[in-house]
């Protein structure tokens, strides 16, 4: 039971710290004090935000970071322990009492992601914190539609060991196409044009009765990657090369979508007619000479007729096809000089090239010659310090990025998270 003039820990967890430590209340005070907490922000995602970002912390480090008195902190503290959003561990001190921390409880629920290609899906289940925990894959068929693949991804996601559906806070999808992020809609996608007008959330919400977030796949792939660089890099400009070609752009620590969730499709964006021999061509999209045409894993199997698509060309190069090479050769090019113009733009501190083509060692030759088209024609003062580098996460890099995006959306949003803490 609380004393006199000093608030129960449930009081001190809702009221202001004045309120709470310097003045004894009557009860139509603590009433009152009550009420306009419950009005104003909360502390709940204030707190929460310190935990995500610098990891684990003493209450003496959180009363230094909000200045809240040690009542409060200690009060605050214990909601979210009770909530179970936190979990606490205590450190053996070489002298003097054990430091006690607190840390974010990312096993407290889990996110599931599924992100689809033009020819597959990566599929897998991520902690609190982003990290995935398990994966798997999936060849998907060729002319499938939008229930069919989605199918496909619900198939594989219940199947992951460890997936507990009564767990999953949410949903989240990484698309090859524009996502019109306030609904999750589909739009008029260049490729998987079967998918435009598709509302993500509407089919699967009920999968796991769970929001559901959709982001464009190479959005969801800069993020992550984003995510893994630390927090040193804050500008991040990242290059899918596969099957499809796209581009998504990290500035001052914020994901750029555009005005209609279209930003960073580099894939349909003019080749540079100097760098390649012979007409215009038409691409998938309707328009002529997108560096997709040239420079895809799709438009040099069609221009090489390879019908494996990537798989096919990689085999190819195996075997020395001085065919492929050159093609490999002519789309870094192209590649980079489209990506010049973007990193003169964008002045970004990292530059990260992924997809499949990209991160396979026989795809070396063309990150070099994306790299030296990069140096050679952005802006000297820009260049000057890029690092410019191939991604080591792979597929995962999705994952994390999807999870991340959602996570920031869940902890920033309480009444939400009131909801979800009350009923999983």
């Amino acid at each position: 039971m609380a004393t006199r003039g000093r608030p129960s820990a449930r009081k001190a967890a809702e009221g202001t710290s004045a309120d709470l430590d310097t003045r004894p209340q009557g009860a139509a005070a603590a009433a009152a004090a009550v009420a306009a907490a419950a009005a104003a922000p909360t502390f709940r995602t204030r707190l929460l935000r310190y935990f995500r970002t610098e990891g684990r912390l003493t209450r003496l480090d959180v009363s230094q970071r909000t200045e809240w008195s040690r009542v409060t902190v200690t009060a605050r503290i214990q909601q979210l322990l009770d909530e179970g959003l936190l979990v606490e561990s205590t450190t053996r001190a070489t002298s003097g009492r054990p430091a006690v921390t607190y840390g974010l409880n990312a096993d407290r629920a889990c996110i599931a992601v599924a992100a689809f290609g033009l020819t597959g899906v990566y599929v897998a289940w991520c902690d609190l914190a982003g990290k995935v925990r398990q994966s798997d894959t999936a060849t998907l068929e060729t002319g499938l539609g939008p229930e069919e693949m989605l199918a496909v991804a619900r198939e594989k996601l219940l199947a992951l060991p460890g997936l507990d559906p009564t767990r999953v806070w949410g949903l989240a999808f990484g698309v090859p196409a524009p996502v019109e992020h306030g609904t999750g809609r589909v739009v008029e996608p260049p490729m998987l044009q079967s998918w435009d007008d598709v509302r993500l959330r509407d089919l699967t919400r009920s999968w796991f009765d769970s929001d559901v977030i959709v982001e464009n796949d190479a959005n969801a792939l800069a993020y992550g990657e984003f995510v893994a660089a630390g927090e040193n890099v804050r500008d991040l400009f990242f290059i899918k090369v596969s099957t499809g070609i796209g581009s998504g752009i990290i500035t001052n620590g914020q994901l750029v979508r555009g005005a209609l969730g279209a930003a960073g499709d580099l894939g349909h964006t003019c080749a540079d007619r100097d760098l390649f021999d012979g007409g215009p061509r038409t691409c998938e999209c309707g328009r002529l000479d997108c560096l997709e045409i040239y420079a895809a894993g799709w438009g040099m199997a069609r221009t090489l007729g390879e019908t494996s698509g990537v798989s096919g060309l990689l085999r190819r190069l195996e075997n020395n096809d001085l065919s492929v090479r050159a093609a490999m050769d002519q789309a870094g090019r192209i590649i980079g000089a489209a990506a010049a113009g973007a990193v003169s733009l964008l002045n970004p501190g990292l530059v990260v090239l992924g997809g499949q083509l990209a991160v396979h060692p026989l795809g070396r030759r063309m990150v070099r010659n994306i790299t030296d088209e990069i140096e050679d024609r952005a802006l000297g003062m820009v260049t000057d310090g890029l690092e410019i580098r191939v991604s080591s996460l792979g597929d995962e890099a999705s994952a994390i990025g999807l999870a991340r995006l959602f996570a920031d959306r869940i902890f920033e949003d309480d009444k939400r998270l009131d909801q979800l803490i009350a009923t999983r």
